[in-house]
């Protein structure tokens, strides 16, 4: 379950795999595995934005 206070970024199969809350950025998988640099490019923004 996620907190209230979380956004969930991505869920697979019903299942949440990627939240944010603040400046805290969770996954339950190793993004730099996939190919698809989406949570690299959320992580910059966010490291820019701080």
């Amino acid at each position: 379950s996620v907190g209230g206070g979380a956004e969930v970024l991505a869920t697979f199969d019903g299942h949440t795999v990627a939240v944010r809350q603040g400046n805290v950025l969770a996954t339950s998988f190793h993004p730099e595995l996939t190919g698809d640099h989406r949570v690299h490019k959320l992580f910059v923004e966010m490291v820019r934005g701080a």
